[in-house]
């Protein structure tokens, strides 16, 4: 009965690693590489759990920065220069860090800041 018991157990945890291995994969191609240097420019993703009770709103920026990057722990967490108005622990994974462009604006040629007082060139005279 004993080695009945011991066969059984072997074989869950040979499934168990075989399901396992195959989870591991579908969760790895979905994942993210970055890997960035100490000193490099981000934008830092802050979500609501950051934020002390009370400070939070939905209407403030998703992405604030761009910050530097002061140590890194690790390929998945970086500790960030962040402002002290913040109230906020600088360590973040990679998952809320992504790459700061500076050269390349969004919407180079929208510019929304018109008056509708000012005549633009799609307006009738």
């Amino acid at each position: 009965m004993a080695e009945h018991d011991q066969i059984v157990q072997a074989e869950v945890k040979k499934k168990l690693a075989e399901v396992n291995a195959k989870y591991k994969t579908v969760a790895d191609s979905h994942m993210r590489v970055k890997v960035f240097k100490e000193g490099d420019m981000v934008m830092v993703i802050l979500k609501n759990e950051r934020f002390p009770v009370d400070t939070y709103n939905k209407l403030k920026p998703q992405k604030y920065g761009p910050y530097k990057i002061v140590h890194r722990i690790n390929d998945n967490a970086y500790v960030m220069d962040l402002p002290s108005s913040f109230c906020i622990f600088g360590t973040f994974n990679v998952a809320d860090l992504f790459e700061y462009h500076a050269e390349k604006p969004l919407y180079p040629d929208n510019n929304s800041r018109s008056s509708y007082f000012q005549v633009a060139e799609t307006d009738s005279v």
